[in-house]
């Protein structure tokens, strides 16, 4: 089944195969409505390795616009608002627009398993995401292959909203890249990062 991916599926996929980059950016309205961009840059070795694997008809990623569009439909208060897909060298690149009426909405486009949140504390909000890092038993020669191959892919979020925007950040710090500019806030930073253990990161938004 075609589906969307999560920050935290992309960071899995990449550990496999260090071919996938991630760009989200949230931008918040006053009434809480707001649109998400997504897009995602998928090596065509992906596909590659699905045809090698078998699973070359089982798409990670939502490659066409009835893959977002069948996606948003499960999700309540989302909607395709816009859709385009080209090529950039050897890589696809998918992007699409999604509106939600509510930010709670798109916390399963963000991570599928949960692990992003929204609370209050105090007169304010926060976007909570956790990003973990590989494990202790990779293997070195395989590491080190992948970091040679994925220093072109990049995980990268942003949020803008009325008023002051913050980032937290705890964890390693490694290779992140913040910026924080009034009303907007976000981070950026390699694939490979991820590709050693010990990079686990916790991101809070605050708006």
């Amino acid at each position: 089944m075609k589906r969307f991916l999560s920050v935290p599926a992309v960071l899995t996929l990449g550990l496999f195969c260090s071919c996938v980059g991630l760009r989200s950016d949230i931008v918040l309205n006053a009434n809480g409505t707001g649109r998400i961009t997504l897009e995602y840059r998928v090596s065509r070795r992906l596909e590659a390795i699905g045809a090698l694997d078998g699973t070359a008809n089982r798409p990670v990623v939502p490659v066409s616009r009835a893959d977002f569009e069948r996606g948003v439909k499960r999700l309540e208060g989302l909607r395709l608002s816009s859709f385009s897909s080209s090529e950039e060298g050897g890589d696809l690149v998918t992007k699409a627009v999604v509106s939600f009426t509510r930010l709670e909405n798109i916390l399963p486009l963000l991570d599928s398993g949960g692990g992003a949140t929204l609370r209050r504390e105090g007169d304010r909000r926060i976007l909570r995401m956790r990003f973990d890092a590989a494990g202790e038993d990779i293997d070195t020669e395989l590491l080190a292959l992948m970091e040679q191959n994925s220093p072109a892919y990049t995980i990268a979020l942003s949020l803008s909203a009325p008023g002051n925007v913050n980032l937290r950040v705890t964890g390693d710090r490694e290779g992140l890249v913040i910026e924080e500019s009034g009303g907007r806030a976000g981070f950026s930073t390699a694939l490979s990062r991820f590709l050693r253990p010990g990079k686990d990161l916790e991101l809070e938004f605050v708006f």
